[in-house]
């Protein structure tokens, strides 16, 4: 199933209030990042949201490993962002997860 980028968005925006929730998965932040321009997450940054060339490939964390485990150091939003199991969820079923790579849960 094909999803426009202002669906993303808009379950995104909606779901922003579940940050509470005690289960998160890390997500390596240049991902995250691209798949934010691409549905025009942030209101400054609409300009290419929706176009297939800045689509998001499949998630990948590998950045964040060193050898299978979790690189020391790493510091939220600069690395990584932490993403509640829903949002997780989410993305994973839409965009699925880069060969190699994997969930790191918190």
């Amino acid at each position: 199933t094909s999803l426009s980028a202002a669906t993303t968005r808009d379950y995104f925006s909606y779901r922003r209030t579940i940050a509470e929730r005690r289960i998160r998965y890390l997500i390596r932040i240049g991902w995250f990042n691209q798949w934010k321009r691409y549905v025009g997450f942030d209101i400054w940054d609409k300009s290419n949201a929706g176009e297939d060339v800045i689509k998001p490939g499949p998630i990948d964390n590998i950045g964040l490993l060193d050898q299978g485990r979790l690189r020391r150091h790493l510091v939220d939003w600069i690395d990584y962002n932490l993403l509640p199991i829903e949002a997780w969820n989410k993305l994973l079923s839409w965009y699925g997860i880069s060969r190699n790579s994997v969930g790191i849960k918190r």
